[in-house]
């Protein structure tokens, strides 16, 4: 069973950042990524800027992704056998190129107290577009206007976590991260490779800040999911 769970996140990951060459993250003091318990720091959203005006550049955009809870009808969080709440920002007028969701009904969110959810809390929630829901992230509740429903690649749910998904001004603001980004996607001008742009990338950033190709961060990204299957299997 982990094994086949295993394979199915590894597929997603190789997915979500087919269309990223390189991926700028926060690396905690100890050297350790989001998935092994270390305290990433994030990165100043001005480094955005810099990394657009790279020569080797196409296009890059930052965001936020953090964890909020989505509360049911019955007042309670919803909580599938312990899986993630997990949160992330969207650009709503850009490209999407770097965003490993996709919209099932409505539209991205464009402004304060709108936000999207995963399709598999909207079903079992009976929740539509037009509706409103609660929410905890940092601070007390808060009520937002459903605007949108998603997938996370082609799947209704990762691994049974719920996603909220708002704007990047009210992401910043919800987590406490404004003037900040979490993660930088970068895709290359044609001629250069992904290792290139890493090079390129790499002299810019600060002490807190790692880059790796998409293919690298798609790899820890399965690597970190992996652990936590393995205390499943263990169990």
């Amino acid at each position: 069973l982990t094994d086949t769970i295993k394979a199915a996140f590894s597929t997603v990951f190789t997915q979500v950042y087919k269309n990223t060459d390189a991926v700028i993250t926060g690396k905690s003091a100890i050297g350790g990524d989001a998935g092994n318990g270390g305290a990433v720091p994030s990165l100043p959203e001005s480094l955005l800027g810099r990394i657009r005006n790279l020569p080797g550049v196409l296009e890059a955009e930052g965001g936020i992704d953090d964890q909020a809870q989505l509360i049911g009808h019955d007042g309670k969080v919803i909580s599938r056998s312990g899986a993630p709440a997990l949160a992330f920002s969207v650009n709503p007028h850009g490209s999407q190129r770097f965003n490993p969701l996709v919209l099932v009904s409505g539209r991205w969110p464009s402004g304060p107290h709108e936000i999207a959810i995963d399709k598999k809390s909207a079903d079992s929630q009976h929740l539509t577009v037009g509706q409103t829901v609660d929410l905890i992230a940092r601070g007390p509740k808060q009520q937002f206007r459903i605007v949108g429903v998603v997938r996370f690649g082609g799947l209704n749910s990762l691994g049974g976590a719920t996603m909220s998904i708002f704007d990047l001004p009210t992401a910043q603001k919800l987590f406490h991260k404004e003037g900040e980004l979490d993660s930088i996607g970068v895709a290359a001008k044609s001629g250069v490779s992904p290792q290139q742009l890493v090079s390129e990338i790499q002299p810019l950033l600060p002490r807190t800040a790692r880059v790796r190709t998409g293919q690298q961060e798609a790899q820890q990204a399965a690597k970190d999911t992996n652990g936590f299957l393995t205390i499943l299997q263990d169990f």
